[in-house]
């Protein structure tokens, strides 16, 4: 009776301890992919939050800046460098801006690029990659915005492209303007785009921490609770073997004496049975 105990419970620890085993290794990658989603979240969030913020400051200079270009001493233009009353155009300023925050090493960039760039940006104002071929060629009025995780210098990034929408002050500039290489644009017509590439490493590291503690306290639980199962069945044996040996013994038949009463070699036999 004992042995048979013993082996239901051996296989009851057995069932509980892969069952434990198998748990950990789901919430295990579960936890790895949860912490990808996330770290991916929030440099989609981040990239879309910059995009918004360049493209208003943008429309924000151009039409404060636009009057300007009217004064007679005050020029609005590309080449501003090294002249005294000339200020960027709303285009080179959205440019400027976005190198002087881009850090490519690390992953990170901010650029602004056309599919009709000025002659002076013919080499560098136009799509530079597949990614911005493709956010071109997909950016509308309808579907302002284009994302994909890709490696950018080794480093998996978050890119992110907002469509550059012209308004009535660049309709009227670019139009009218000698070098502009397109002449017919309207308002509400894709410019170009903003593009920037957020480092999915930077937000898993920030994660990792956190990602690492709950999986400690998940364990932790895990064993704590898998030490309870196994301290309730090695209880459970042993008063199993404590009523085992408080049970009653049964009576016998009369010895050949006629006498009613126990024989003792069947009493010790019996025990015999019973302790083995």
């Amino acid at each position: 009776m004992i042995n048979k105990i013993k082996t239901t419970q051996i296989k009851t620890a057995a069932v509980f301890s892969f069952i434990f085993m198998l748990l950990s290794l789901i919430s295990f990658f579960m936890l790895q992919n949860f912490q990808h989603s996330v770290a991916t979240t929030l440099a989609s969030r981040t990239a879309e939050v910059l995009a918004t913020t360049i493209n208003q400051a943008r429309i924000s200079y151009s039409a404060h800046t636009t009057p300007l270009d009217l004064h007679p001493d005050i020029t609005v233009e590309a080449l501003y460098h090294g002249k005294p009353l000339s200020l960027p155009n709303p285009t080179t300023f959205a440019i400027e801006l976005g190198e002087a925050v881009t850090r490519s090493s690390a992953g990170f960039m901010l650029l602004t690029y056309s599919q009709y760039p000025f002659k002076n940006r013919e080499n560098i104002g136009g799509p530079q990659d597949s990614f911005q071929h493709d956010a071109l060629s997909q950016l509308t009025t309808s579907s302002p915005t284009f994302e994909r995780i890709e490696e950018l210098n080794g480093i998996q990034v978050s890119r992110y492209a907002e469509a550059i929408f012209m308004t009535k002050s660049c309709v009227t500039c670019h139009n009218n303007h000698p070098d502009s290489p397109k002449k017919d644009w309207r308002v509400g017509d894709v410019r170009g785009a903003i593009d920037i590439a957020i480092p999915l490493n930077i937000d898993e590291k920030d994660l990792s921490g956190t990602m690492r503690y709950s999986y400690v306290i998940f364990i932790s639980f895990s064993i704590i609770s898998l030490s309870c199962i196994f301290i309730t069945l090695k209880r459970a044996l042993s008063l199993s073997q404590e009523l085992e040996l408080e049970a009653p013994l049964p009576r016998f038949a009369p010895d050949k004496s006629g006498k009613e009463g126990d024989s003792c070699r069947q009493r010790l036999k019996h025990c015999n049975i019973k302790l083995r």
